[in-house]
């Protein structure tokens, strides 16, 4: 018999799932949840963005002389800057470094956490493993 992924009788926060030794499967059916890897499409808005063209060519312009080694240079360079522009078109208000407690197995800060009438978007600087990275992160998109 396999033993469990997890340890019922510890306490983990986000960041531990990604030490752990085991398949991102094995971690969400001990949760109870499975993941499938298929095409998503989002939802579309034709609302122009003038701050976007001026956004990228700033981002494309500095970018070669930034390091993104690190989760932080990841939240500061990239994803804040974007996440003003987002501030500035839906007015949804933006908590940064957001605690949350589901139970003693998932709990942790998120980066950001957008939450506007009916849905919210958590964002996560996750470091390199993008597929770890993407299934942890709760995302939903209003």
């Amino acid at each position: 018999m396999k033993p469990p992924v997890i340890n019922p009788e510890a306490s983990y926060t986000f960041f531990d799932y990604f030490k752990l030794v085991a398949e991102v499967e094995d971690i969400l059916a001990y949760f109870g949840y499975s993941f499938q890897v298929r095409d998503c499409t989002l939802p579309h808005h034709t609302v122009p963005f003038p701050g976007l063209t001026n956004l990228k060519a700033r981002l494309v312009a500095s970018l070669p002389y930034v390091s993104l080694t690190s989760e932080t240079a990841r939240r500061e360079f990239l994803i804040a800057p974007v996440l003003m522009e987002v501030i500035q078109y839906t007015q949804v208000k933006i908590k940064v470094e957001f605690p949350i407690e589901v139970n003693a197995q998932l709990k942790g800060t998120f980066d950001y956490y957008l939450q506007a009438q009916n849905s919210m978007l958590v964002i996560e600087a996750k470091q390199g493993d993008l597929q770890k990275g993407f299934t942890f992160s709760s995302n939903y998109f209003f």
